[in-house]
């Protein structure tokens, strides 16, 4: 396990075309894909559930920050399954008021 004290992580990702080799780096430093992936999942980050990794894609966060707490509010309900959840309890009602 890869000890982390920061408040500020970076993770890199390269690629080479010419070797067709991934190379990973975590705050600097040479990670292995695994490493790297139990680090996310000793977080929470399960890349095997359902839900996968969480994480703001690149150049969505100017998007949220716009959007303003209604923007927040509806990708933490995405994310968090929750918007699912009202979908079909949605659906359960309107079947049940049908019946």
């Amino acid at each position: 396990m890869i000890p982390v004290d920061a408040k500020e992580l970076t993770v890199r990702k390269t690629y080479n075309c010419d070797t067709d080799k991934e190379d990973y780096y975590f705050n600097g430093k040479h990670i292995t894909h695994k490493d790297l992936f139990n680090l996310f999942e000793s977080g929470g980050y399960s890349y095997s559930s359902q839900t996968q990794f969480q994480i703001v894609q690149q150049g969505e966060v100017e998007k949220l920050v716009v959007q303003g707490e209604d923007g927040f509010l509806k990708m933490l309900k995405d994310v968090t399954g929750t918007s699912t959840f009202d979908n079909r309890l949605e659906k359960m009602n309107s079947v049940l008021e049908e019946c």
